[in-house]
């Protein structure tokens, strides 16, 4: 699998299918072949892993949804997951799990549709704004991010060429409301709930993966994101 990763990222690189210009490949992860480095200006590499096709189980979790532009992500998440952390502790959960963000309509970078919410330990009830229900267990394709947000785009970009090449099909649909995701989370593993630096988050994105038999064509996933905003 090692070998297979790294061949396909130099595949994406020969190919200009990933941003390039952002990002070098290090001698030092050669022989490990598990990490990329987004070069930067300043003396800190951003890192992101391999991504891997990987088995996730069963989630329970509670959220607040919104319909909202790409340039409040940041801003509105600190106010929605503290509701829903709020909410989780009114219901008895005593150790609340990772905060996420689950990507469920993209129109465009001014139209988007995401829940932000938490894991948690036990099965939580939907109440007024709050929705809860669990992820059912399924295949995924992860990858995982250290450093701040500034790259998730070319993040999420590099890990779709990869499901391409590989030939996984990334769950997803698009009607005349938009491309609609069967589930695309980031998992907050570190984030500016408890670290302020943001050098030093780290975040899980994870696609769920189309079910399919041996021997099944694999359609690519062919929705190209449109260019960032303006900032």
């Amino acid at each position: 699998m090692r070998e297979e990763a790294y061949a396909g990222l130099k595949f994406l690189q020969r190919r200009g299918k990933a941003p390039i210009s952002s990002f070098a490949f290090l001698a030092k992860h050669r022989k490990k072949h598990d990490s990329i480095s987004f070069s930067r200006k300043r003396v800190t590499s951003h890192m992101l892993s391999m991504p891997q096709k990987n088995y996730l189980k069963r989630q329970q979790f509670i959220s607040l949804r919104s319909r909202l532009s790409a340039r409040l992500i940041i801003q509105q998440s600190r106010v929605f997951l503290h509701e829903a952390r709020e909410e989780a502790a009114k219901q008895g959960v005593k150790e609340i799990g990772a905060a996420f963000l689950r990507l469920e309509t993209f129109r465009d970078f001014d139209n988007i549709e995401a829940d932000f919410g938490f894991f948690t330990e036990k099965p939580m009830r939907a109440h007024g704004p709050f929705q809860a229900g669990s992820l059912p267990a399924a295949d995924y394709l992860q990858t995982n991010w250290r450093g701040s947000y500034e790259r998730m785009r070319d993040v999420h970009i590099i890990a779709i060429q990869w499901a391409n090449h590989m030939k996984l099909g990334i769950d997803s649909r698009r009607d005349e409301k938009g491309l609609h995701f069967g589930c695309l989370l980031n998992v907050f593993k570190v984030c500016s709930l408890s670290e302020p630096d943001p050098e030093k988050w780290e975040t899980d994105i994870l696609f769920r993966l189309k079910k399919s038999k041996p021997g099944d064509a694999v359609e690519p996933f062919v929705h190209a994101l449109p260019p960032r905003l303006p900032t």
